[in-house]
């Protein structure tokens, strides 16, 4: 009887939390359907005035272009560093071995906000405060870690045997890497992916004190766009839609953890 209420109090909280934390998405999401200047909720009719605001406006049009390719090029330059990095760490003993890991995972244990303070100054000094450089660089440090952990893990389940059976089938090192590993691996290299490109386009910590006004990416100029004008209806239909695009990635994500055998 006492495991049952524990099981019952269990699914209470859990339910409570849930409830917590999707109720005001979901107030968000209907808010944007709301044709009326301002806030209400329920809205008393249903519209896709704001969205179509929102994909007519150039400022969050070139906003959204500046997220998706940053983050295109972060995930791009973290798969470039921590692929060969985590195999490397999956099948090597080396002087410095802890030293590459630590800094693969840097980035998690700083606080952002501390973190961005120091890019801001130390760009200042090198002149990268504001650029599209400065960002890619910032964010690809950023999703690192998430690209490496799930490449190490992947790494870290395919057997040597199979690489040492490739090469003594007459495959070099090269070859069998890409024809035997890499394709076992590739689910978790995908989910790394996805998982640093919603990292990326989700960040506003970091990119508000280095993007400088040139280059702002969509968090960040709905972010603005909100402190400086409250609840505006064009910056509820870009939350809305960038919620749309990380349920839609996170989906894609799930998709690739079921298909990995090692995740």
């Amino acid at each position: 009887m006492e495991t049952r209420r524990s099981s019952i109090g269990l699914v209470v909280v859990a339910y409570m939390t849930l409830c917590f934390t999707l109720l005001p998405i979901v107030v968000l999401v209907v808010a944007a359907f709301n044709p009326a200047e301002y806030f209400t909720f329920p809205p008393d009719d249903w519209s896709f005035r704001w969205f179509a605001a929102f994909f007519r406006d150039r400022e969050y049009q070139s906003a959204l272009r500046v997220s998706i390719a940053l983050a295109g090029y972060s995930v791009a330059i973290a798969l470039a560093v921590g692929l060969p990095a985590t195999y490397a760490l999956s099948r090597y003993k080396f002087a410095g071995r802890n030293v590459v890991h630590t800094f693969l995972m840097s980035s998690l244990f700083l606080p952002r906000v501390i973190w961005a303070i120091a890019l801001l100054q130390f760009y200042a000094v090198i002149d990268l405060l504001g650029t599209p450089v400065g960002l890619v660089m910032a964010h690809a440090v950023l999703v690192l870690p998430y690209v490496a952990r799930m490449t190490l893990t992947s790494f870290a389940y395919v057997s040597q045997n199979l690489e040492q059976a490739a090469r003594s089938l007459g495959a070099s090192p090269v070859r069998s890497f890409f024809e035997v590993t890499l394709p076992l691996v590739l689910p978790g290299v995908i989910v790394g992916a996805v998982f640093g490109f919603v990292i990326s386009f989700t960040d506003v910590v970091v990119s508000v004190f280095i993007s400088g006004v040139r280059f702002i990416p969509l968090l960040v100029r709905i972010y603005v766009e909100q402190r400086g004008q409250g609840i505006d209806p064009t910056a509820i239909a870009a939350s809305a839609v960038v919620i749309g695009v990380i349920v839609i990635l996170e989906l894609l994500g799930e998709r690739f953890i079921k298909w990995s055998r090692f995740i």
